[in-house]
């Protein structure tokens, strides 16, 4: 579990087809089965296209969000599918503090070149397998640049 989402749901969201032709809307046939992908050992998810942000991650992308106590009622509940960034520790003693079992930025990249390497490695795969615009891949890599600008800036 991430310590940034204390939160075991105990039922899924129930995507039905709704009549709203009557207030409330009622429902109107059988629910879709809710399927969720998995998920590698930082919570992003597998499969499809990786883009480098998901190869040389600063966190953890969900496809899911949670709506907080005081907009969502008694409990919290997940937010339909719309996602959320929880970022990693910057230190491994950050890490450590809160017991987040994903290593720190520091544990993953000694310094801001070697993350801007891996995001050019990763995009630099896609480009040749001809599945991101060498264009993209441009803007990737600058906000590598200005990521780890940002990251790399305060002392360790």
């Amino acid at each position: 579990m991430l310590p940034a989402v204390q939160f075991n749901p105990q039922a899924m969201n129930v995507n039905i087809l709704l009549d709203f032709t009557k207030v409330p809307p009622q429902p109107k046939g059988p629910r879709y089965v809710t399927l969720v992908p998995q998920v590698d050992r930082d919570g992003n998810d597998l499969g499809g296209i990786r883009l480098p942000h998901l190869q040389a991650p600063l966190g953890t992308f969900t496809g899911w969000g949670l709506i907080k106590q005081q907009f969502g009622g008694a409990t919290p509940d997940i937010c339909q599918q719309l996602g959320q960034f929880i970022p990693f520790a910057n230190t491994k003693a950050e890490r450590l503090a809160v017991s987040d079992p994903r290593l720190s930025i520091e544990e993953r990249y000694a310094d801001q070149g070697e993350y801007v390497r891996a995001v050019k490695e990763a995009g630099g795969a896609l480009v040749r397998q001809r599945l991101l615009l060498v264009e993209d891949y441009d803007r990737m890599v600058e906000t590598a640049l200005q990521k780890g600008t940002d990251l790399w800036k305060t002392p360790r």
